[in-house]
């Protein structure tokens, strides 16, 4: 059954930010961090790809009598929350491509919070990446408007520094989430001739414990050995990097972002069915 209400209630049309917000913000960032969140973009666009089957059943019949279904299907919606400690244009774009990638029938990005309406690298990341939806919103009427959108039934959320509210999105129980770590730590290992941009890590990562390893500091070993939620290493430690950490990333890639946590599955309906 289609849902009867719309997707943007009439109190929320007033909270999407305008064209000239999206242009001047994307005027207010420098061509190199243009082209950092440009590059972010593509490179997730090639990874995922966008939804292109919008719905597949697998219905079989087996050797003992009874029968299944397996299907997938396209959600309602599919929305990025970004939270007033999200201020990080690479992060809110790997955010938001997902999302817009997803074959949901809705997509938008909500920001939440003082300041949330700011031409800043956030709202030129969404221009950048094709994000047309962006909701200016406070806590209290991004709260109303979750609970408004899971009302139109199943769909998915990716929060951004904004935990309290992927806790509530949570409890409504039709929105399948995933949630930014409350923090993170980046691990950069120096040496053997690499030469790292800082300047451009340090743009895209703002919020991030950002630990640099030079040599003499320890080994390539004890580097690895290391908790770290990403690692920066050269080519030659690529593959060793890759048996012992979840993310690794080389050069030319510090001012991109990937998350490893949001996967397409995130933005699936998956139903299956016995009988018989």
């Amino acid at each position: 059954m289609e849902p009867t209400q719309k997707f943007l209630p009439e109190w929320a049309e007033a909270c999407a930010l305008s064209d000239d917000a999206f242009g001047a913000a994307y005027d207010g960032q420098s061509g190199a961090e243009r082209a950092w969140m440009k590059k972010t973009t593509a490179q997730i666009y090639e990874l995922f790809g966008s939804r292109r089957v919008q719905e597949r059943a697998l219905s079989t019949s087996w050797r003992q009598g009874f029968h299944s279904v397996q299907q997938t299907r396209p959600l309602e919606y599919a929305v990025a929350v970004f939270g007033p400690e999200c201020c990080s244009g690479p992060e809110a774009v790997a955010a938001a491509m997902p999302v817009l990638m997803s074959g949901a029938k809705h997509c938008a990005a909500l920001r939440v919070g003082d300041g949330a309406d700011a031409e800043d690298a956030i709202l030129a990341g969404m221009e950048l990446c094709g994000m047309e939806l962006v909701l200016s919103l406070s806590e209290e009427q991004a709260q109303d408007m979750l609970e408004h959108m899971q009302g139109l039934g199943r769909g998915a959320g990716v929060f951004l520094g904004a935990e309290d509210l992927c806790v509530s999105a949570l409890k409504g129980g039709k929105m399948q989430v995933w949630n930014q770590p409350s923090a993170f730590r980046l691990g950069v290992f120096s040496g053997n001739g690499s030469s790292w941009d800082f300047e451009s890590l340090k743009w895209a990562h703002p919020a991030a414990q950002i630990e640099v390893w030079k040599e003499g500091d320890g080994s390539a070993e004890d580097f690895l050995t290391e908790s770290f939620d990403a690692v920066y290493v050269p080519e030659e430690m690529e593959k060793a990097a890759r048996a012992c950490q979840s993310l690794v990333l080389g050069e030319r890639q510090e001012g991109t972002w990937i998350w490893p946590g949001i996967r397409p599955e995130l933005f699936w309906a998956a139903d299956f069915a016995l009988r018989g």
